[in-house]
């Protein structure tokens, strides 16, 4: 069994289109105001500009999971990690916010943020804090994520709990 969960990638366009517009203007900086060589100005802005894409436009491919033992989050590249069915305590919809989209965390608390809206949010508790590369190795005990169906994640989290 194998249910994917996806996200509302609408404003994840908009990023991707901010980045490239800004990449764009990365390189008219280097080469227009730095007397640089065209070929190193050009390098460069290839450099930025293929991780700007990477790193913005891979959300748009990848959805949350989860399987019978465990619940595979999933944001691009930047983000993925696998949470054992085992360690999660409680799953519940939230309307906790996060002051940023995308992954964060919080600097006093527990908790990481996955997200791509400000709504549709689910908070997962964890029985034992996990640490999260993409978080600067941060350990939390709760994950905040948006997905498009959150009472549908509730759901079949809560089922694989009882």
């Amino acid at each position: 069994m194998r249910m994917e969960f996806g996200y509302n990638r609408s404003r994840l366009w908009g990023s991707l289109f901010l980045g490239l517009a800004m990449s764009f203007g990365a390189f008219l900086l280097l080469f227009g105001l730095m007397s640089v060589d065209i070929y190193w100005s050009l390098g460069v802005w290839g450099l930025f500009s293929l991780f700007a894409l990477v790193s913005l436009a891979s959300p748009l491919m990848t959805s949350h999971a989860l399987t019978g033992d465990a619940l595979h989050i999933r944001y691009g590249v930047v983000l993925r990690t696998t949470i054992p069915v085992s360690n999660i305590a409680s799953v519940e919809p939230t309307e906790r916010r996060p002051l940023m989209e995308g992954v964060s965390f919080s600097v006093m608390g527990g908790a990481i943020y996955v997200t791509t809206e400000p709504r549709n949010l689910v908070a997962i508790r964890l029985k034992e804090g996990q640490r999260f590369p993409a978080a600067l190795w941060k350990s939390a005990d709760t994950i905040i994520l948006s997905v498009s169906e959150p009472d549908r994640l509730v759901y079949e989290l809560r089922k694989l709990l009882a």
